[in-house]
């Protein structure tokens, strides 16, 4: 009970946050490609740079253990894809649609819902043994550094820059995050309408909220990985079919959905302080279906890669995880794929002028 109560507290304030900032990654990608509206990919950026220093002191401290997801060629690369074609259509990444909820949007309501559904069937419903076959591909790392790494036995750790090279797994995370951060304050931030806080704020904030998260996770609901969405969405419907069905055994909400139970929660406070919740029904039915569709593709997509936006882009590249690079350079393929079938070509034509 206590990993969910935690997850309730870690998630509260990424809701908050993710309503505060206007912060989806959906609308990130999106933005960069039709306007070169760079200013959320950059506080994503920033957050990436300092959690992996972040996590890094944690674990030097011996309060966390690093845990990269394992290498799926297919799952990262077809899933990734399809993740990033689907919260295009769901109107949302996985972050986005969640505290879209709590700001009392119905199509949200439907894209998440049927979100969770679709990760649900790909790990244990009718497409289970098609995430099974692609399973048996993995590209795991054995003998990491014990200090540094999850060393349990059977714990399916991936290739990162850290553990890939014999050194100090503190050379290739200074490197990287150094090389982000020259990047980011030489290039000019765009200007984002409706946000009053500096995109370096929610950067900040974003690496707060993600350290606390592993922190409390690892301690106290022996989870090492930060901020995720789609773990949360399928143990609350696997906790509320069960406790509908009458099952003597029903898994109980844990530290992941109790995440998601938060982020909504976290961005309804916000909402109502800003006096922007509101019930939102939109004008042609079209738009259920394309969170039905989205919802599908974009739930199977992160259960099929291993991870969604956040789970992958925000937490796992963080961790230096090769699967995580992979993962979210697929996302961007498949976001920008769809922004260009449903919104067309960039402004001016326009990366050229």
């Amino acid at each position: 009970m206590i990993g969910a109560l935690l997850g309730i507290l870690c998630g509260a304030l990424f809701g908050f946050l993710l309503q505060r900032g206007r912060v989806c990654f959906s609308s990130a990608f999106s933005d960069l490609y039709l306007s070169k509206d760079n200013y959320i990919i950059k506080a994503g950026l920033l957050a990436i740079a300092l959690t992996a220093i972040g996590f890094m002191l944690l674990a030097q401290f011996g309060l966390i253990k690093l845990a990269p997801s394992a290498l799926n060629w297919g799952g990262v690369s077809v899933g990734g894809y399809l993740f990033g074609v689907g919260m295009v259509l769901a109107g949302g990444c996985a972050g986005g649609m969640t505290s879209r909820i709590g700001e009392g949007s119905t199509t949200h309501i439907v894209a998440g819902l049927v979100y969770g559904l679709s990760a649900w069937s790909a790990s244990s419903g009718v497409l289970k043994p098609l995430k099974s076959w692609a399973n048996g591909m993995k590209v795991i790392v054995r003998n990491v550094d014990p200090k540094y790494f999850v060393s349990d036995e059977g714990t399916a750790i991936g290739p990162s820059l850290s553990n890939m090279f014999n050194i100090n797994p503190w050379i290739p995370t200074l490197v990287f995050a150094i090389i982000i951060l020259v990047c980011l304050f030489a290039v000019k931030t765009t200007k984002r309408d409706g946000v009053n806080l500096k995109w370096w704020v929610i950067g900040v904030a974003l690496t707060a909220v993600n350290m606390l998260t592993y922190f409390l996770s690892a301690q106290f609901a022996q989870r090492q990985y930060g901020l995720g969405i789609t773990a949360g969405w399928i143990n609350i419907l696997k906790t509320w079919t069960s406790a509908d069905s009458g099952a003597e055994a029903a898994p109980t909400l844990n530290f992941a959905g109790g995440i998601v139970i938060g982020v909504i929660s976290g961005a309804f406070i916000s909402a109502m302080i800003r006096k922007e919740f509101k019930w939102r029904v939109p004008k042609s039915g079209k738009d259920y279906a394309y969170a039905v569709i989205g919802g599908m593709l974009a739930g199977f997509g992160a259960n099929f890669a291993g991870g969604c936006s956040i789970g992958h882009f925000l937490t796992g590249s963080s961790l230096l995880s090769l699967s995580s690079f992979i993962a979210s350079l697929f996302f961007l393929l498949g976001n920008w794929t769809m922004t260009r079938i449903i919104y067309g070509s960039p402004v001016g034509d326009h990366w050229s002028n």
